[in-house]
């Protein structure tokens, strides 16, 4: 709570915006499917609910990689990266697959499974 001064001491927003599309393996748009961001640099807790094309956008966001994920009511789910660029907007479209939902573990390449001996 600075005082009131002739100097304006607010920086430039950095704050961009993620767009995109959830869909299923057919391309079919998956209406109501939720987004979420799973991971990335500090943002607000914030999800979006995709309209009836299957279309989200999360906002007032700063820039980085960041990681979606998307579950659909169909259940299935998936995670997909996107990279941000200052006061930028980027796009992208996830593809929900009902039988297999990845993980965040397996996203992060934490996926070792032991081998049969």
């Amino acid at each position: 709570m600075a005082g009131k001064g002739g100097k304006k001491s607010k920086k430039k927003t950095s704050a961009g915006v993620i767009k995109g599309r959830v869909v299923s393996e057919t391309g079919a748009p998956c209406a109501e499917a939720r987004v979420m961001i799973a991971a990335g640099p500090s943002h607000p807790d914030i999800a979006a609910l995709c309209d009836e094309d299957g279309r989200f956008a999360l906002g007032d966001l700063a820039p980085g990689e960041y990681e979606l994920r998307a579950v659909a009511d169909e259940g299935g789910g998936v995670l997909g990266g996107v990279d941000l660029a200052e006061n930028g907007a980027a796009e992208i479209t996830l593809v929900v697959g009902a039988e297999e939902v990845l993980t965040t573990e397996e996203m992060m390449g934490e996926e070792e499974q032991p081998d049969d001996a």
